[in-house]
């Protein structure tokens, strides 16, 4: 029975079951939230208490982590038993995000400056980690910061797919029974690495953006995949995850609270406060994140909630959502940022949410039409490789 219950958790389809979906979708809120409310004030007490979210915004990435290291886990850990070969599962992972992100990139680096004139070519060299998945390493360069377009955000996708190529190699050819320890070793290491890092005065972006330093969520949730995977009930670990959903969702609620402290993360370690936020705010939110995956995995009141039809949608264009979003917010604010929009809606933070509603439908649409008209032909190709 406990085989079957991990089985059925783990099984294809996953990526499309209610609870899932309400990760994804609010996952990609969390992100809107902290990137489109320009010129928000969050020290307003209870009145502050969105833009407050939208200080912790930024871990909307972790939460996509958690749900990557997951699903992907849950996948390598099926081929194999099923005695399929990596090829598979790499060539349907490349068909699922690189299209949508190459488009991206081909916009920004060749339509926008060749048919449009916005601005000159970029270089060789500025482009090529972007291609070849590697600008998280050059974060702190700022190798391409556009007028028009950003393309900072896309640190992101390099760890993921840095992530990709490296963690089936540990799922293939390490036993089976050592997966769970490596894996929290992995974690131990990647604590103690960003500790040391903060300690010598690194730059944020190299705790933040480099994947040694930055796969706590990739890892937690490739846990919990392993974890059910071996055959633990996911019922068992129901009041496990309670409590540390409860804690760790009170000291990120704590650090959240105080004015400008969850973004500790982007700051030099001028003290200890900003030192100890630098190394252990990651790990909480992902242990926060991971407690929260397992009470979506079973009948909760959480997996209820997040089962809701509202986020279907939402979840559907959550990658292109979060390529598009960011790419714009320099066109979004000559046109539509706050302090013009306030001609309108008048004095306050009315501006501030019609700005995020705007470039929230905007990146919407966007995303649901590059799904439709230019993913979906590439997402086909997926069922011409084997799959678990």
């Amino acid at each position: 029975m406990t085989q079957l219950v991990s089985s059925r958790i783990l099984s294809k389809g996953d990526e499309r079951i209610g609870a899932l979906d309400g990760l994804r979708a609010l996952a990609i809120i969390l992100v809107l939230l902290s990137h489109l409310t320009p010129t928000r004030n969050s020290n307003q007490g209870i009145a502050g208490l969105l833009f407050k979210i939208a200080d912790i915004g930024w871990s909307g990435v972790d939460l996509f982590f958690v749900l990557s290291g997951y699903l992907v886990t849950g996948i390598l850990l099926r081929n194999k038993e099923k005695g399929f070969g990596l090829s598979s599962f790499l060539i349907r992972r490349l068909l699922r995000i690189v299209p949508a992100y190459y488009l991206a990139l081909s916009f920004v680096f060749f339509i926008a400056p060749f048919t449009l004139g916005l601005y000159d070519l970029p270089g060789f060299n500025v482009q090529i980690p972007y291609w070849l998945y590697l600008s998280n390493y050059f974060e702190h360069l700022k190798l391409f910061d556009g007028t028009w377009f950003y393309v900072g955000h896309f640190w992101s996708l390099a760890v993921e797919m840095q992530f990709y190529v490296l963690w089936p190699l540990a799922i293939y050819y390490l036993p089976a029974s050592y997966l769970r320890q490596f894996a929290v070793g992995l974690l131990g290491f990647a604590l103690l690495g960003r500790a040391v890092l903060v300690l010598q005065g690194a730059h944020w972006a190299t705790t933040f953006g480099w994947l040694p330093w930055r796969m706590d969520g990739l890892l937690m949730g490739s846990l919990v995949a392993i974890v059910l995977f071996q055959g633990v009930p996911v019922t068992r670990l129901k009041w496990p995850a309670t409590a540390v959903a409860l804690a760790t969702g009170a000291i990120v609620l704590l650090v959240t609270w105080g004015g400008g402290a969850a973004h500790s993360v982007f700051k030099d370690p001028d003290s200890l406060s900003v030192v100890l936020l630098r190394v252990f705010l990651p790990l909480l939110l992902t242990l926060f994140y991971g407690a929260t995956l397992l009470l979506a995995l079973q009948d909760h009141l959480v997996s209820r909630l997040l089962s809701a039809n509202f986020f279907k949608p939402i979840a559907r264009y959550s990658y292109g959502i979060y390529v598009v979003h960011y790419m714009l917010i320099p066109v979004f604010d000559r046109f539509i940022h706050p302090s013009i929009l306030r001609q309108w809606v008048g004095p306050g933070d009315a501006a501030i949410y019609a700005y995020f509603v705007l470039c929230s439908f905007i990146s919407f649409f966007l995303a649901m039409v590059s799904y439709h008209l230019f993913e979906v032909h590439f997402l086909k190709l997926k069922s011409r490789y084997q799959a678990a």
